[in-house]
């Protein structure tokens, strides 16, 4: 059975799903509650609900709708490793190897044969982002071309069919190797021949607000809603019926939505699935202008409400900086109103963390003789800096050792705390490096490395004497005192361990082989014992983690490093900033991955007409987008559904801000086009 259940407000959702859970729950507390969550985001805030309402929140199994399918395969075939060739990472690299292998091939989708082994690279992982959307989103098309037939018959798609066919009878050749597709065939035939093992799966499964149902995850939902009750959580709203929709507000913005409904609905009926629907519409006779804008872009219409109640605002200004200045006024004279209203009731949403971090930070926790407001922990991720730290230290290794990038390397936190190095130290090292006309290089040349130390120790054991030269080295003493024969001698460590690193980076390497380099790396020049102040030991975790991933692709080519740093920086680095956590301040997050969570306080942050909507060109081969279907995941239709999630989550205040001033002309920047359709709105 699968029972649909749909409201226009997310508080309601949330209290009836909260409300369903505990009742089965009930029914025998030891069985497993399966839940199907958007991100991690939404199964903390689920967790927390729960725990709030029920005293505890245990016995739940959270799954992202990316790895259902792969769950309920895995019952039937637990032998399937985790990771497989077909997933994107280990498919990039054979992209890349079937590329460098074929050029015939190659000469099909670009013009010239090119042999740059980096933008051959670059090219694999945008072929390898394609084919992973088309294994989520379209299996049948991958299926047709396994077969040697076309859809569109365009010329992008003879050489994409051309490349997987080429793919995937490497992988049968080697082990028979299951992919996304396949697994996604044989899933759908044992539902429908009733040889999957139902018993392993538990009697309801939840599906929480998803904002996406494409068409396999849809297909085998319905299909296992025939042995099992299937409760699904999402909105109400249906198309407007009129002739001008394509102009409401509405249908643009709830396009994905409508979609996904259809797409949902078609699978049940094809499926012949029992479904029983509940449609929940919230009632009320006062209303506020929030609520007032939110009903009106629903195309609901309210007799009463408040037109100036302060509920929704839309600021512009000068800069970062201002806006979190006048979010913070406006959020202190809320919590000061209402006391019912707590920091963990607010949510503040910002395009990207890095660009407003710091300031979030100044304004709100760090002024002087002013108000402080708390935020959730985790607005900043110490274990980051261990990554970008990492990072640097590659980046040295790879270079011709400057004395400025090794003099930077020194005075990161991580590394100064693994080699003993502080403030005086660094200071002292600048002050030698500038009197030796320290430049770079390890060759021993005047201005290298080598001859710099070399002169030090020399300073440092024998007489001063500014004339005096020993094996065509002049001896230098100045500033140098007792006690800088240990900042020497370290100095020294470091710099021969650089060195010798740095020529074991020269040879060809496996994929593999380079990350277990990158982990010894990371052992040798960050790790510290018991020491957990910088998540070295997480760094290390999650290299092997990328180990693992990278296993499937079990090629014995060798690649350069500088080649390997290029793609290891793409697929390894981070911006050093995450959300906030809930439950311990003011969540603050990116767009994404707080939507449909209802808070009663949401700010939302830059939102300028070249910020968002984001502008994302897709590769001119993406079949998905070139011909979409209902289901397929577009950007444009997304990048709307996600503002109105994000409008539709503010349950009592929004606060709305853009970068509209310029402090150095007089020409006003105009907020983002879906700020301006709003404004049409709570001007009527």
């Amino acid at each position: 059975m699968f029972f649909d259940y749909r409201f226009d407000s997310l508080t309601q959702l949330s209290e009836k799903f909260l409300d369903l859970l505990s009742s089965k729950n009930l029914d025998d507390p030891f069985v497993k509650n399966w839940i199907i969550v958007q991100n991690k985001e939404m199964q903390q805030w689920v967790t927390l609900q729960e725990a709030k309402n029920n005293s505890i929140s245990a016995n739940n199994e959270f799954i992202f709708p990316s790895e259902f399918l792969w769950k309920l395969y895995r019952l039937n075939r637990p032998e399937l490793p985790k990771y497989l060739p077909s997933d994107r990472i280990p498919l990039q690299w054979t992209i890349f190897e079937a590329l460098n292998e074929d050029h015939v091939l190659l000469g099909k989708i670009v013009r010239e044969n090119s042999t740059d082994q980096k933008l051959l690279l670059q090219l694999s992982k945008t072929i390898s982002d394609v084919f992973d959307l088309y294994q989520v989103y379209r299996p049948e098309l991958l299926i047709k071309w396994e077969h040697g037939l076309l859809v569109y018959n365009t010329k992008h798609e003879k050489w994409q069919a051309e490349l997987w066919r080429n793919l995937s009878t490497k992988w049968k050749s080697e082990k028979d190797i299951i992919t996304r597709v396949d697994a996604f065939n044989d899933l759908c035939s044992w539902l429908k021949n009733d040889s999957f093992p139902y018993k392993k799966v538990p009697d309801n499964i939840w599906i929480v607000s998803l904002p996406q149902f494409s068409k396999p995850f849809s297909e085998t939902i319905s299909l296992l809603s025939q042995h099992k009750q299937i409760y699904n959580f999402g909105y109400s709203f249906g198309r407007s019926d009129n002739n001008k929709d394509a102009l409401l507000f509405k249908d643009k913005l709830l396009k994905s939505h409508y979609d996904n409904v259809e797409v949902l609905s078609t699978s049940l009926i094809t499926s012949k699935a029992d479904v029983k629907e509940n449609v929940f519409e919230s009632a009320k006779n006062n209303t506020s202008k929030l609520e007032a804008v939110q009903f009106a872009i629903i195309d609901k219409k309210v007799k009463n409400y408040s037109d100036s109640d302060g509920s929704i605002k839309i600021h512009s200004c000068h800069n970062k900086k201002r806006e979190a200045e006048i979010l913070k006024d406006v959020l202190l004279n809320a919590l000061d109103e209402d006391p019912k209203l707590n920091p963990e009731d607010c949510l503040i949403l910002v395009p990207r963390l890095e660009d407003y971090q710091i300031t979030l930070t100044e304004v709100f926790s760090e002024t002087i003789n002013e108000p402080k407001l708390p935020i959730g922990r985790g607005f900043f991720d110490v274990s980051s800096i261990s990554k970008n730290t990492l990072l640097e230290l590659l980046n040295v290794l790879n270079s011709d050792f400057k004395v400025n990038a090794v003099l930077e390397l020194l005075e990161n936190p991580v590394i100064a705390s693994k080699w003993y190095f502080d403030e005086s130290d660094i200071k002292a090292l600048r002050n030698w490096a500038f009197e030796l006309r320290l430049h770079r290089g390890f060759d021993g040349t005047i201005f290298s490395w080598a001859s710099a130390l070399d002169r030090l120790f020399l300073g440092y054991v024998m007489e001063p004497d500014k004339f005096k030269v020993y094996e065509d080295k002049a001896v230098y003493s100045r500033f140098i005192s007792k006690e800088s024969a240990e900042l020497i001698a370290k100095t020294s460590s470091f710099i021969n361990l650089l060195k010798i690193e740095s020529l074991n980076l020269k040879s060809a390497l496996t994929i593999e082989n380079w990350i277990e380099k990158i982990i010894h790396l990371a052992e040798v020049f960050l790790q510290r014992k018991f020491d957990q102040e910088f998540g070295i030991q997480t760094l290390v975790n999650d290299l092997q983690e990328l180990q693992k991933k990278l296993h499937p692709f079990n090629s014995k080519e060798g690649i350069s490093f500088e080649l390997f740093l290029t793609w290891f920086k793409e697929n390894f680095s981070t911006s050093g900033f995450s959300g906030s956590g809930f439950g311990h301040g003011i969540t603050i997050n990116e767009f994404v991955p707080n939507r449909n969570i209802p808070y009663k306080f949401v700010a939302i942050l830059g939102l300028s007409e070249n910020v968002f909507p984001v502008s994302n060109t897709r590769p001119e081969f993406d079949l998905i987008h070139k011909f979409p279907e209902k289901g397929d995941r577009i950007e444009q239709h997304e990048q709307r559904y996600l503002f109105f999630d994000m409008i539709n989550a503010a349950q009592e205040t929004l606060h709305i801000s853009y970068l509209g001033e310029n402090s150095q002309s007089k020409i006003s920047n105009s907020p983002s086009v879906f700020v301006q359709e709003l404004l049409e709105i709570c001007t009527r």
